[in-house]
């Protein structure tokens, strides 16, 4: 504005009266609005995992409802969600004073500015929005700011105060964005002040002696409801590692700045190309220039519409000079704006508008060049409003393991947890940022509601210096000690990383539940059910020391023709990691309404949870494939307690087929389901494996292990060294098409070879631990005395069962120990994972029978009597000790036990990718 120029700084002081908006409120708001969709706001793994909700867009027309009063949604009292708290932060930048800061000249890096002079009291644009150089007593709305409000979001003790905390942090991110969309109103980046005061035009612009408010704006928000908001990806953050670099780059992204892009490729009302006729030069000279001020952008070309009335017909000509628009971020977005300006004999309103007049023949600008810049500049300011707020969520972790140790202590548990950074695994563009010079702190809720932090067992652990970093994809331990009788164990915790990430300060949070064992009990009765049907869930977060009650669900039963064994039973547990669990549960029925006794049948049904066991819907599960060229029935009850997750929504199970001829081994099938079972999704494997009853275990991509039972030759006789029944373990490393058999550890059964060996049966069992790792045990059972060990060992493969050594130990509860000769059977063995020793970490559940011999009618007979101590035992040292822990009041022998953590030994359950 070459007129007001001459003005100077003289009346620079008199300008603290005047409002200088960009984008009016319905535009910011509706940009805002928009920008959710493109961020982490809106993901709901994201937001759930650092404890907020996600945040959803509106309906644009319905956040902008104002009342007779003229008061909008972002009353206080209407601004409920954070999505309004997030869009009225960025209408409520423009309140007051605050508007003087949105401007910033990247060419010359100065904010608003006379001849080179800054005006007095104006901050660039950045500095105001990021306070990352200087404070300001009267910002309280900043980067900083928000940072600042995030922290106070998950650390102050009261959910009062937590709450208005979070309202601060979504106020703030809006404010912060709206500095980035007034970056794309060319005025803001090209020094070219406006007044829009509607009232008092005087006083309130007397620091420009005009009144002169912005048309591009004013266009703008007449069509706040049609603005061309898509077509811009999102932005890389590999190319911005500082919230500054949304404004303003160098090195060797120089240029790729919201400000820079405006400022290089659009004009403004008083930045706009000049036009200059004069006989002294040469007849080749152009008559179009850029502005006095800016050598960009530079006009190219010059072309022309008709003008036509309705009514009248044709009017004349109206001409438009364009110019190339360079994009240095996506170059593939380049192209000429052949509507950048418009050559007029009238300067556009300028009765109405202006005290000094422009008599000369100007380039002005109209609605026509308006939408011409907005097509470029709007989908452009969505992505780096989205960028930014992406930005500030850039640090993300990932807890792979959270245990509580019970120590003995009476007063306080020890909390374990490793962390990954997954930052890169969550920013668009998979941009790395890692954790330095900072520290990790970690929050707990007691019984009175309050939020406190817990003391680290080791200060030096849970910090990081400038040297000490945490890159992307590195994991880390941390513990912690928390108070067993404030701790109230139902709510999550917080761990929060405050410290630099990436190249500047940053918050990271994560809440999370310590993994928890459950237990599914069926264990009451709801309604007019014949049979036990509620299916409680019990927790414990301190593996077994402690359980609480989580939930519950049942499964309805209207049967009227009982028979002994009818009953409701769970299958099959399944953890789908971060709190994601799937119950297979049945009723089985052994009488149909005949009378008739049938073997197997079972109604069977799915329940999913998404929080640990709290609350549970109903699933479509039909387990329907049955083997290739089955003509008899198969076991459909017992096959459910071998279904395994493998992974993105995949499950793999068995079914099994009984022989056409008696003694004749069973046959199994794999199946797996990419739909977690949904009806039609099952898919059977192309080979037949042999064996009853197998255990499926998932060795990760196309590798399955089986653990089952051959059944050998009937009752006195033994044939080629079998026992009656003998192990089956095989595996198959290409998804069911063939196998091969596992090496054998059954030590403690003896030699099946010896004619003087009474073992009836040595069925071989394993568990997979990750990393090829197999544990496995034995049971046993004979009809000599002399045969029983009175105990068992663990043995441990470390190739993936081709080669076995004994292990540890398994511990027996002492009413076991104190029986003369006892079959000591393992129910469960559950791994829990690495210690920080790299010890492993794993729970056994075992119980066992006396064994006894009665001669009194003739030749000695075995016997076994009842089952005793039933037990739960818990090692961190890999065996060395084994420490018992308790079992919930309500198990019984229907009971399944599942760790609802990371274990490292399910492929795809936190690292999908794998």
């Amino acid at each position: 504005m070459r007129n007001r120029e001459l003005l100077g700084v003289t009346v620079a002081v008199l300008v603290y009266a005047c409002p200088a908006h960009a984008y009016k409120a319905k535009t910011h708001k509706a940009i805002t609005n928009h920008v959710v969709s493109r961020t982490a706001l809106s993901n709901e793994e994201l937001m759930s995992g650092m404890g907020f909700d996600v945040v959803v867009p509106e309906d644009v027309n319905s956040l902008l409802i104002t009342n007779d009063k003229g008061d909008d949604e972002c009353d206080s009292a209407k601004r409920d969600s954070n999505i309004k708290h997030f869009y009225c932060g960025a209408a409520f930048e423009d309140i007051g004073l605050r508007s003087f800061h949105h401007f910033v000249d990247p060419v010359r890096n100065l904010p608003l500015h006379r001849l080179g002079v800054p005006l007095p009291g104006f901050r660039r644009s950045p500095d105001w929005a990021l306070e990352d150089v200087e404070e300001y007593n009267s910002q309280n709305f900043s980067l900083r700011d928000a940072y600042r409000y995030f922290l106070g979001s998950k650390t102050q003790p009261s959910q009062g105060i937590r709450g208005e905390n979070e309202q601060k942090l979504f106020l703030a991110l809006g404010h912060v964005v709206h500095h980035l969309q007034d970056m794309a109103q060319p005025a803001h980046v090209r020094n070219d002040m406006h007044c829009d005061a509607e009232v008092d035009r005087l006083t309130r612009c007397l620091g420009f002696v005009a009144h002169d408010p912005s048309i591009y704006e004013r266009s703008t928000e007449y069509v706040y409801n049609n603005l061309p908001l898509t077509g811009y990806m999102a932005l890389n953050l590999n190319n911005f590692r500082k919230a500054r670099d949304f404004w303003s780059t160098s090195g060797q992204w120089h240029g790729i700045g919201m400000s820079e892009f405006a400022n290089w490729n659009f004009v403004s009302q008083d930045t706009n190309f000049i036009y200059v006729h004069h006989p002294l030069f040469p007849t080749d000279q152009p008559d179009f220039y850029p502005s006095p001020f800016y050598d960009n952008p530079v006009p190219n070309s010059l072309t022309s519409e008709p003008v036509v009335s309705p009514v009248y017909g044709d009017l004349g000509i109206k001409w438009f000079v364009g110019n190339q628009v360079t994009d240095q971020y996506r170059p593939e977005q380049s192209g000429v704006n052949d509507k950048a300006s418009t050559l007029s004999i009238f300067h556009s309103d300028l009765q109405e508008y202006e005290y000094i007049p422009h008599p000369e023949n100007l380039f002005t600008l109209n609605e026509e060049t308006f939408s011409a810049a907005r097509s470029f500049l709007i989908p452009r300011t969505v992505a780096y409003s989205a960028g930014l707020v992406n930005y500030f969520f850039r640090g993300q972790m990932k807890v792979t393991g959270a245990r509580i140790y019970n120590t003995g202590s009476t007063t306080t548990d020890s909390l374990g947890v490793t962390i990954v950074n997954a930052s890169s695994e969550h920013t668009p563009g998979n941009a790395p940022f890692d954790f330095s010079d900072g520290r990790f702190r970690l929050y707990y809720e007691t019984l009175q509601g309050e939020r406190r932090s817990a003391a680290p067992h080791d200060l030096d652990e849970v910090a990081l210096g400038q040297t000490d970093v945490l890159r992307d994809q590195e994991d880390k331990y941390l513990s912690y000690q928390i108070p067993i009788s404030q701790w109230d164990r139902t709510k999550p915790m917080t761990l929060i990383f405050d410290g630099i990430v990436g190249e500047e300060r940053g918050i990271v949070v994560k809440e999370f539940y310590p993994d928890p064992l459950l237990a599914f009990s069926v264990d009451g009765v709801e309604g007019e059910s014949p049979v036990p049907n509620i299916i409680t869930v019990s927790a414990s977060y301190d593996m077994g020391s402690t359980w609480e009650y989580k939930g519950a669900f049942y499964k309805p039963v209207s049967d009227t023709t009982l028979f002994t064994g009818n009953r409701v039973l769970v299958h099959n547990a399944i953890n789908l990691g971060e709190g994601e669990l799937l119950v297979h549960f049945s009723y089985i029925d052994y009488m149909d309404d005949e009378g008739n006794i049938m073997t197997g049948r079972s109604e069977n049904s799915m329940a999913r949870s998404t929080d640990y066991g709290q609350t549970w819907e109903l699933v479509d599960f039909t387990w329907q494939p049955l083997l290739v060229g089955a003509t008899l029935g198969s076991d459909v009850f017992s096959v459910y307690e071998s279904i395994v997750y493998t992974g993105e929504q995949g499950l793999a199970g068995i079914r099994i087929q009984h022989p056409e001829e008696r003694g004749e081994p069973r046959s199994f099938q794999l199946f797996q389901s990419n739909a977690l079972g949904a009806p039609g999704s099952w898919i059977g494997a192309p080979g037949l494996g042999t064996g009853g009853l197998p255990e499926l275990d998932y060795l990760g991509s196309s590798s399955f292990g089986f653990a089952g039972y051959l059944e050998g030759d009937p009752p006195g006789g033994r044939e080629g060294g079998d026992f009656p029944f003998d192990s089956i373990m095989v595996r198959t490393d290409d998804g069911g098409a063939s196998y091969y058999p596992l090496t054998d550890f059954s030590s403690e059964c003896g030699d099946p070879n010896n004619p003087d060996n009474k073992v009836t049966y040595c069925i071989q069992h394993f568990e997979y631990l990750g990393d090829e790792r197999l544990l496995g045990w034995v049971d046993l059972r004979s009809e000599s005395l002399a045969d029983y060990h009175n105990g068992l060992a663990f043995h441990l493969s470390s190739d993936g069962g081709m080669t076995w050594l004994s292990a540890m130990n398994v511990p027996f509860d002492q009413a076991c120990e104190s029986l003369p000769v006892w079959e000591g059977r393992v129910e469960n063995a559950i791994y829990i994972g690495k210690s920080p020793e790299d010890k492993d970490v794993m729970m056994a559940l075992t119980r066992c029978q006396e064994v006894y011999e009665d001669s009194s009618s003739g030749s000695p007979r075995v016997y076994w009597g009842q089952v005793v101590g039933k037990s739960l035992f818990f090692t961190r040292d890999g065996g060395v000790q084994w420490y018992k822990v308790r079992l919930p009041g309500e198990f019984n022998n229907e009971s399944v036990l599942l760790y609802a953590g990371d274990n490292g030994a399910i492929p795809g359950l936190y690292h999908p990718e794998i």
